[in-house]
């Protein structure tokens, strides 16, 4: 317990921002980045959820092979997935124009989609950071730091690390004055030369995206300039004690862990 207590653990995105029942919001994310609204159609209707009923499992099958729902299919939908439901009534109205119906849904669900896709982004890139063996604490020169105590909100709470301030912002991350921040990336994500970026371009190369793809002036709900997020979490006021039911683990995370991902727009 004092091990897990006082090294501070990687900060992954959890499984809230990628769906909890079915774990493809990220995916839904990508298509849309790349416009492709077939794409990111399918995945919301067709995807099947573990814990889903048979009716439901059944009526996604029969929307894989030609995305034509009908109003028995569209029953089948509980009315909790209103976004899916939108889609296909939508659809039904309108058949094969999967832009008009991806348009009908919530701006503000469809930029939660590629949030998320972000967020996957930033823990394949955190974990790669660490295989590489780059720590999840200790800046080196390329990295960039964000102020803790403060609103992430744009340039002025983060900073650059470089070969001349590297000892400095060392100290101000001891400090806990700064911590580490990762790219979570978008159309204004800055590359420097160094480890870090070389590590961010190789997933996108495998992704097969790049920058552009997050800018888009006229759906301002895809428009993701990207930011940072903190690549470790400290516990603190930890409590550990043996129970019936088995190990209750009790511990604070610093106000400063709630952060949000920080616009890097100039």
């Amino acid at each position: 317990a004092g091990e897990v207590q006082s090294s501070p653990l990687l900060n992954y995105f959890g499984v809230q921002r990628f769906g909890v029942a079915r774990a493809n919001t990220h995916i839904a994310g990508k298509f849309l980045i790349k416009r492709d609204f077939e794409g990111m159609v399918r995945s919301i209707l067709c995807t099947p959820g573990e814990y889903e009923a048979q009716e439901l499992l059944d009526a996604r099958a029969e929307l894989v092979d030609s995305l034509t729902p009908t109003e028995k299919i569209i029953d089948a939908f509980t009315k909790d997935l209103h976004y899916e439901r939108v889609v296909m009534y939508e659809l039904i109205k309108q058949p094969g124009e999967f832009k008009r119906a991806v348009s009908r849904i919530s701006p503000r669900i469809l930029t939660l989609m590629v949030y998320s896709y972000q967020s996957y982004l930033f823990n394949r890139m955190l974990s790669m950071r660490v295989k590489n063996g780059l720590s999840h604490v200790i800046p080196e020169p390329g990295d960039f730091l964000i102020a803790l105590d403060e609103t992430h909100s744009g340039r002025d709470s983060w900073i650059y690390v470089t070969e001349s301030t590297l000892e400095e912002r060392r100290q101000q991350v001891s400090k806990m004055e700064y911590a580490l921040a990762l790219q979570s990336p978008g159309y204004a994500t800055r590359l420097p030369p160094t480890k870090q970026s070389e590590i961010l371009k190789e997933i996108l190369r495998t992704e097969g995206i790049s920058f552009k793809d997050f800018r888009d002036p006229q759906m301002r709900s895809l428009d993701a300039p990207g930011g940072l997020h903190r690549t470790s979490i400290s516990l603190f006021d930890w409590e550990a004690s043996i129970k019936d039911e088995g190990l209750l683990v009790k511990f604070n995370l610093s106000r400063t862990m709630k952060n949000l991902m920080p616009s890097m727009r100039k």
